[in-house]
C-alpha cells in the first residue's frame, strides 16, 4: 500500500527576506526534495510576491507558490522533512492530496423530446410568408370629417 502513487499539491510561502533571483533557487529546492523521495512533477506555479491577508512572522509580503506532484505514500514523511530543513526561508507550507476524480452514473437519464410517430417534419420552402393580416377600410377625407363632427357633437 506505501507504493500507492498519490496526486498531492504544496502551497508555500518563501519570506521577502530573500532576494527576487533567489526565489526561484528556493522553488527550485522543494522540487529537487519532490524529485528526491521520488516523485514526478506534474505542474509548477512559479512563486509570485502577494500581500497576506495578516502578518506572518512579522512580514506582510511573501512570494506565494505552488506545485502538483505525484509520490508513493509512504515517501510523504521524507519529502517533509526535506522541505523542514530549509524551514528558514519558506516559513509556511500546506500539502494536500487531491482526491480522485469519479464520474458517477446519473440518476436519471436525460430526457430526449422525440417526435410522435404520426408527425411529419416541416420542411423548408425557401419562401417567407407575412403573418395574416386584415385588410384596412378605406375612407375618403369628408366622411371622416362627418364621424370626427358627430363624435365631437359639433
Amino acid at each position: 500500500m506505501d507504493t500507492e502513487q498519490k496526486k498531492y499539491e504544496i502551497a508555500y510561502l518563501i519570506s521577502p527576506e530573500v532576494s527576487d533571483e533567489e526565489v526561484f533557487g528556493e522553488a527550485g529546492k522543494i522540487t529537487t526534495a519532490i524529485q528526491n523521495a521520488g516523485g514526478l512533477i506534474d505542474r509548477i506555479e512559479e512563486p509570485k510576491k502577494r500581500r497576506l491577508a495578516f502578518m506572518i512572522k512579522k512580514f506582510r509580503n511573501a512570494s506565494f507558490g505552488w506545485t502538483a506532484f505525484t509520490l508513493a505514500r509512504g515517501k510523504l514523511a521524507e519529502f517533509k522533512k526535506n522541505i523542514d530543513v530549509s524551514q528558514k526561508t519558506i516559513f509556511r507550507y500546506l500539502i494536500t492530496e487531491m482526491p480522485k476524480l469519479r464520474i458517477v452514473p446519473q440518476k436519471y437519464p436525460r430526457l430526449i423530446s422525440r417526435p410522435k410517430p404520426n408527425d411529419t417534419p416541416k420542411q423548408y420552402t425557401g419562401k417567407i410568408t407575412p403573418p395574416a393580416t386584415q385588410p384596412e377600410e378605406k375612407m375618403n377625407i369628408e366622411e371622416l370629417d362627418k364621424k370626427l363632427e358627430e363624435i365631437l357633437g359639433k
